[in-house]
This record gives C-alpha cells, sequence and structure tokens, in this order.
C-alpha cells in the first residue's frame, strides 16, 4: 500500500510537471507570436517611411525612438555538483513562488559581476559557499521591450558539506538539497532546466573555461604553446637587431 501512495504521488507529480511545461510553452509560443507582431509593424513602419508616406516630424520621432537603449536584464545561474556524491544542488523557492524546486540563482544587481551573483545567490539561497569551475552556456533572448541574459556557470562545493545544505527557511528560499537526476525528476520543479542542465552536466559534455566571460578590454589569455612561439619569436628578432 505504502508503494501504490508513492507510485500515486509520482504520477501526480510528473502530472503536475507535465502541465507546467505545457503552460510554459504556450507562454512562449505566445510571446513569440508578440515578437511577430511587433516584427510585422515595425516592417509596417520602415515601408511608410521608405515612401515618405509619414510627415517628416514622425519619421524623425520613430528614428530617434529606434535609438533609444533597449534594457537587458542579466541573470546567473548555477549548477553545482557535489564531487563526491554526484548530486546536485537544488533550492526550494518560498510561498511566493509556490515552493517550486530550482536553480541557484538571480538577477545580477548593479555593480555586480555574473561571477559574484552567482557565488553570493547559491550561498543566500542553497547556504553553501562554491567555486565557479567554468560555464556551461550564455543565453540571450530577445524581446520588443528588452532583453534578457543569462549565463549557466558549473561548480562545486568550497568544502565538504552537510547532507542537507540549507535547512532553515527565509525571504531567499525555503531551505536546499542534493539531489540526483532520478529524485529530481519526481520533484516539482518551476521548469524543466533543472532536468536539462543537470544532465547535460552528468552526461559529461563539454565546460568551457570561465576565462569564456571576461570585461570589455581585459587582456585575451593564451596557451602555453603560444606563449612560447612568442617568447621564441622575441629572441630571434633581438639576435637579428
Amino acid at each position: 500500500s505504502t508503494n501504490t501512495a508513492m507510485s500515486s504521488q509520482l504520477r501526480e507529480k510528473q502530472e503536475d510537471n507535465k502541465e507546467r511545461e505545457k503552460r510554459a510553452r504556450e507562454e512562449i509560443a505566445a510571446g513569440k507570436a508578440l515578437f511577430e507582431e511587433a516584427l510585422a509593424a515595425e516592417k509596417e513602419l520602415k515601408q511608410a517611411e521608405s515612401t515618405k508616406q509619414l510627415p517628416f516630424k514622425y519619421r524623425k520621432a520613430l528614428t530617434m525612438a529606434r535609438r533609444q537603449p533597449t534594457p537587458c536584464y542579466n541573470f546567473s545561474m548555477v549548477i553545482c555538483r557535489h564531487p563526491d556524491q554526484k548530486r546536485f544542488l537544488l533550492v526550494q523557492e518560498t510561498a511566493k513562488k509556490r515552493f517550486e524546486w530550482w536553480l541557484p540563482g538571480g538577477r545580477v544587481e548593479w555593480g555586480d559581476s555574473f561571477q559574484k551573483t552567482a557565488l553570493k545567490e547559491t550561498f543566500e539561497e542553497g547556504g553553501i559557499d562554491v567555486v565557479l569551475k567554468g560555464i556551461i552556456r550564455v543565453e540571450r533572448s530577445d524581446f520588443p521591450s528588452h532583453s534578457r541574459q543569462r549565463v549557466f556557470f558549473y561548480a562545486e562545493p568550497l568544502e565538504p558539506v552537510p547532507e542537507v545544505p540549507k535547512h532553515w527557511s527565509d525571504e531567499e528560499s525555503n531551505g536546499a538539497k542534493w539531489v540526483t537526476i532520478e529524485e529530481m525528476a519526481s520533484l516539482k520543479l518551476r521548469g524543466g532546466e533543472p532536468l536539462e542542465y543537470c544532465g547535460y552536466v552528468a552526461s559529461g559534455s563539454p565546460i568551457y573555461p570561465l576565462s569564456l566571460l571576461a570585461f570589455e578590454g581585459s587582456v585575451l589569455p593564451l596557451n602555453k604553446e603560444n606563449k612560447k612561439d612568442k617568447s621564441k619569436s622575441r629572441r630571434k628578432e633581438k639576435n637579428h637587431d
């Protein structure tokens, strides 16, 4: 009877996750439709401009409006895996977000970097300090009113951590825990990203160096072979002189 009840609960959770994914797909489709409408309206305006069908003052106003910067909202997301247990860190969101499970992460605030936000949000939501090991993916989505950029980091605990990383509730999260991918599938997830990205890491897929994300104007990293070749060429030039 206990197994039957557990199976029933698992089916309900899986059906709930499917329903949420369905709603998410519908919202994405609706967003794409609005974006296509905006593009069509933009095309009509350009055609009207090119044929001089709009008065000059309106053409000038449209030109000025297009030159206004589009706001971009940046987010850091963290896929943290325990190196020994091979489990992944998930955080349970607060009642405001219906206690759903999600990846540690959050919006990059003014003055912070993607890296700093990743470390800060993992500690605040998951209760542990981590070290960033690499970058899994950089995403950017453009909408008529704004853009969104997300950087997905791969991380590991800085030190050995307890089985329950964060066991208290506050404004950041309702707690956190280590889970396998199989256990993750039975949780009430906010979306499909935890399964997708944790599965990616578990499969041994490529993780890119942190140097991929750099400040504008920073020096490009060179590998050792390139450094040796450059030093040899410089010595040759000096000897030739």
